[in-house]
């Protein structure tokens, strides 16, 4: 990939600035796409009986991930924007590209009938995230991180229109213990939450193996049953949603060249999503907490570049907007009497 150099980013510029006592607001930024997969997912739980605290990985999934031994799994893609001052990540969409099955080896499990993306939620921005480690250090290391906050969907939106719920379980209709019915946090109003009835299908054949890969773990699983009820698959692929959505997260962007020098360079991005989420288990009444860590590799640029924005080079003069001009201006007039004096010495000289 070529370097970019420019304007906006060069010592010049900065320097210019920095004599005009302004601060730069938005400027221009990268845009990047990369492809790359998942490479693990781990799930603890506290607080709920019967249950290890210690991280689990899922009982049941398909594609495997690498963490397991039999990956790459989920085929995903990233696209992200940028700042080229700050270094802020100002937007992203990370897509999971293809079709699988998930359960943790409880009663809920999940099918994704196509692909999903996550992408940067309402809440997701400076007010949450912030660079940790900057895009100017010689170690090539950029790091955006973005805190967690229980039910604060604070930094990636799930938009997973091809979700079933599906459940071992579907003659049992208690909300929590069929399909996707567990009140992570209580559903927003007007949610039906959804169950498998018994007027199923089954979509996992028990002991499944695919392409020559187990489903579970340890080869065998019960069957897993979808709802052929369009009511019911319409409340969970909201509630699949609205359980998807990410808490926190953060990108570790390996480049070359620097931010300030103006020939950044993305090389690879290690993405990072969580969900925290706090529920009662009604058996007991216990505050029962999930921890879900969901790791990808994005080891292929795909492409990158680099663009201005609406307001480039935009800036809030500190010394007011008529002093900026009048340095701006005595530039140009240096630069101008310069060239004339060059010119004269040229013509002297001939």
């Amino acid at each position: 990939m070529n370097k970019m150099r420019h304007l906006s980013t060069t010592p010049l510029f900065s320097a210019i600035l920095a004599l005009s006592g302004t601060t730069v607001t938005s400027a221009a930024s990268y845009n990047v796409s990369l492809s790359g997969f998942a490479i693990d997912q781990i799930t603890t739980i506290q607080n709920l009986p019967g249950v290890p605290t210690a991280p689990l990985q899922p009982q049941y999934q398909l594609p495997r991930l690498g963490a397991y031994g039999t990956g790459p799994g989920w085929n995903s893609t990233l696209e992200l924007t940028i700042d080229a001052i700050s270094g802020e990540v100002s937007d992203f969409t990370m897509s999971i590209r293809e079709a699988g099955i998930y359960g943790s080896g409880g009663p809920q499990w999940l099918v994704r009938t196509d692909e999903h993306e996550y992408s940067a939620s309402p809440l997701y921005g400076p007010a949450v995230c912030s660079v940790t480690h900057g895009g100017n250090d010689l170690d090539g290391t950029l790091v955006y991180d973005c805190p967690s906050i229980f039910y604060a969907e604070n930094f990636a939106s799930l938009n997973a229109t091809g979700s079933l719920c599906a459940t071992p379980n579907p003659s049992i209709l208690a909300p929590g213990a069929n399909g996707c019915g567990a009140p992570w946090g209580g559903f927003p109003a007007g949610f039906s939450t959804p169950v498998v009835s018994t007027r199923a299908g089954i979509a996992v054949p028990a002991n499944a193996v695919v392409d020559g890969t187990s489903v579970s773990l340890n080869g065998i699983n019960p069957p897993a049953y979808v709802s052929l009820d369009p009511v019911q698959n319409a409340n969970g692929i909201e509630v699949s949603e609205f359980q998807g959505n990410r808490t926190s997260g953060n990108f570790s962007i390996q480049h070359t060249d620097t931010l300030a020098g103006g020939d950044f360079v993305v090389t690879k991005i290690d993405y990072t999503q969580i969900l925290d989420v706090q529920f009662v288990n009604t058996s007991s009444n216990p505050i029962v907490t999930a921890h879900v860590v969901d790791s990808f590799e994005f080891n292929t640029v795909v492409s990158q570049d680099f663009a201005l924005s609406a307001n480039d080079a935009k800036a809030v003069p500190a010394m007011g907007a008529l002093s900026l001009t009048a340095l701006l201006g005595g530039l140009v007039s240096v630069a101008t009497a310069l060239y004339q004096r060059r010119r004269l010495k040229v013509r002297n000289n001939k």
